[in-house]
C-alpha cells in the first residue's frame, strides 16, 4: 500500500487493523469492503470509506447481543460483510455466539452464502471452513427431494471440490472457461446417491448438487 492509499483508507484501517486490509493492484480486499480502490476516483471516493466505517460500527453493535437471530445474520451477510469472508464469518459466528434460527432459516442462509461467495473450493482453508459449516446442522429432505435416489453428476476441476452439476453442458462450459484461465482442468463424471448430497439448487440454472468430498 503506497502513501496515498494509506492516507485515504486510514480512518477505516485504524478500525480494522492495517493487517486486515489488502490491496492488489486496484482491488481492495477487506471484511467490510472488497472492490475497486476508490482512492483513485476523481471525486466521491471518500463515501466508500464512510460506508466501511458505518458497516464496521453496525456489525459490532449487532455482536453486542449474546444471541444472534436470523434477522441479525441476514443483515450481516446481506449488507455488511464482504462475500469473500462468508465462510470465515459463518464459522466464527457459530463458534462464538448462540444462534437462534429455525432449521429452514439456517439452510436458507447457508445456501445463500454458498451461491454468492463462489470459488468455494479455491483454498484449503475455505474447504475446511465449508466442511465445518455443512456439519453444523443436519440436512433436511426439502433440500434434496428433487433428486432421484441415484444419479450421474459432472464437475470441472479437482475431485475434492463440493460443487457438481446434473447438466453435462454446464460442466463443459466451466471446463472451457477454467481451462482458458488456468490451463489443464479435468472434466469429471461420477455416480452418487441422494444421501451423499447436502443440497440441490437450480437458482443459477446450473442444476448444482453440493457434496462434501470424502
Amino acid at each position: 500500500m503506497n502513501k496515498k492509499q494509506a492516507t485515504f483508507w486510514k480512518p477505516y484501517t485504524d478500525l480494522i487493523g492495517v493487517e486486515n486490509f489488502h490491496i492488489d493492484g486496484i482491488m481492495v480486499t477487506s471484511k467490510f469492503y472488497s472492490g475497486i480502490d476508490d482512492n483513485i476516483a476523481i471525486s466521491g471516493g471518500e463515501a466508500t470509506v464512510d460506508l466501511c466505517i458505518r458497516k464496521y460500527e453496525e456489525y459490532h453493535n449487532i455482536l453486542k447481543n449474546t444471541v444472534l437471530t436470523h434477522e441479525n445474520l441476514d443483515r450481516i451477510f446481506l449488507s455488511i460483510v464482504s462475500k469473500v469472508f462468508f465462510d470465515e464469518e459463518l464459522v466464527y459466528l457459530h463458534s462464538n455466539y448462540q444462534i437462534e434460527q429455525t432449521i429452514e432459516e439456517h439452510w436458507d442462509l447457508i445456501m445463500s452464502c454458498w451461491r454468492r461467495q463462489e470459488l468455494n473450493s479455491s483454498t484449503k482453508s475455505r474447504i475446511e471452513n465449508w466442511k465445518k459449516i455443512f456439519s453444523l446442522r443436519n440436512s433436511i429432505p426439502d433440500l434434496t427431494n428433487q433428486l432421484p435416489n441415484t444419479f450421474t453428476a459432472y464437475r470441472a476441476g479437482n475431485p475434492n471440490g463440493f460443487s457438481w452439476t446434473l447438466d453435462k453442458d454446464v460442466a463443459l462450459w466451466f471446463h472451457q472457461r477454467l481451462s482458458k484461465q488456468f490451463g489443464y482442468i479435468p472434466l469429471l463424471q461420477k455416480e452418487f446417491n441422494k444421501k451423499d448430497v447436502i443440497f440441490y439448487t437450480n437458482e443459477r440454472t446450473e442444476q448444482e448438487v453440493v457434496i462434501v468430498p470424502k
